[in-house]
């Protein structure tokens, strides 16, 4: 373990300096071998649990994601979808593409109907809504469904 009187003095002795290409790129190479150790992977992320991101910090997170999430010209969009196109995929993928289709389509003899999701909810809180008819409000319907409805004022009380 290197003290942190140490630590600080390489810091302050790198701070500024300018790196190759070369260096850079096995630099590179040595974090991604680090990230293919299961281990690592698991102590990196035991590290970031339970950390919160201030305010602040995620609205400069979100200044600077601006505009990254889908390519900037039209030719670039092209290029990525020309690239996908004729892609072989896996009996996996294929399948698991198609039980999500099902469930988005309601043709999946497995799901629940709507009548049987309402019927469970009722079932479940029963109590609640005979105790106090009151919470018998769109917003508490929404949350016990667990889907939200646009701004409309059919679903609006």
């Amino acid at each position: 373990m290197v003290s942190e009187k140490t630590r600080k003095k390489i810091s302050d002795a790198n701070t500024g300096q300018k790196r190759t290409e070369e260096t850079r790129k096995k630099m590179s190479e040595a974090q991604k071998k680090r990230y293919e150790d299961p281990e690592e992977r698991r102590k990196i992320s035991a590290g970031h649990k339970g950390k919160t991101i201030s305010e602040e910090q995620r609205r400069k997170i979100s200044e600077a994601m601006k505009g990254k999430s889908r390519p900037q010209t039209e030719e670039t969009r092209r290029k990525i979808s020309e690239a996908h196109l004729h892609k072989p995929l896996s009996k996996e993928h294929r399948k698991s593409m198609s039980e999500a289709a099902k469930k988005r389509h309601g043709t999946d003899p497995e799901a629940p109907t709507g009548r049987e999701r309402v019927c469970d909810i009722i079932k479940n809180h029963h109590e609640t809504l005979v105790k106090d008819p009151e919470h018998l409000t769109t917003q508490f319907l929404q949350n016990i469904i667990g889907i939200g409805c646009k701004k409309d004022k059919r679903f609006l009380r």
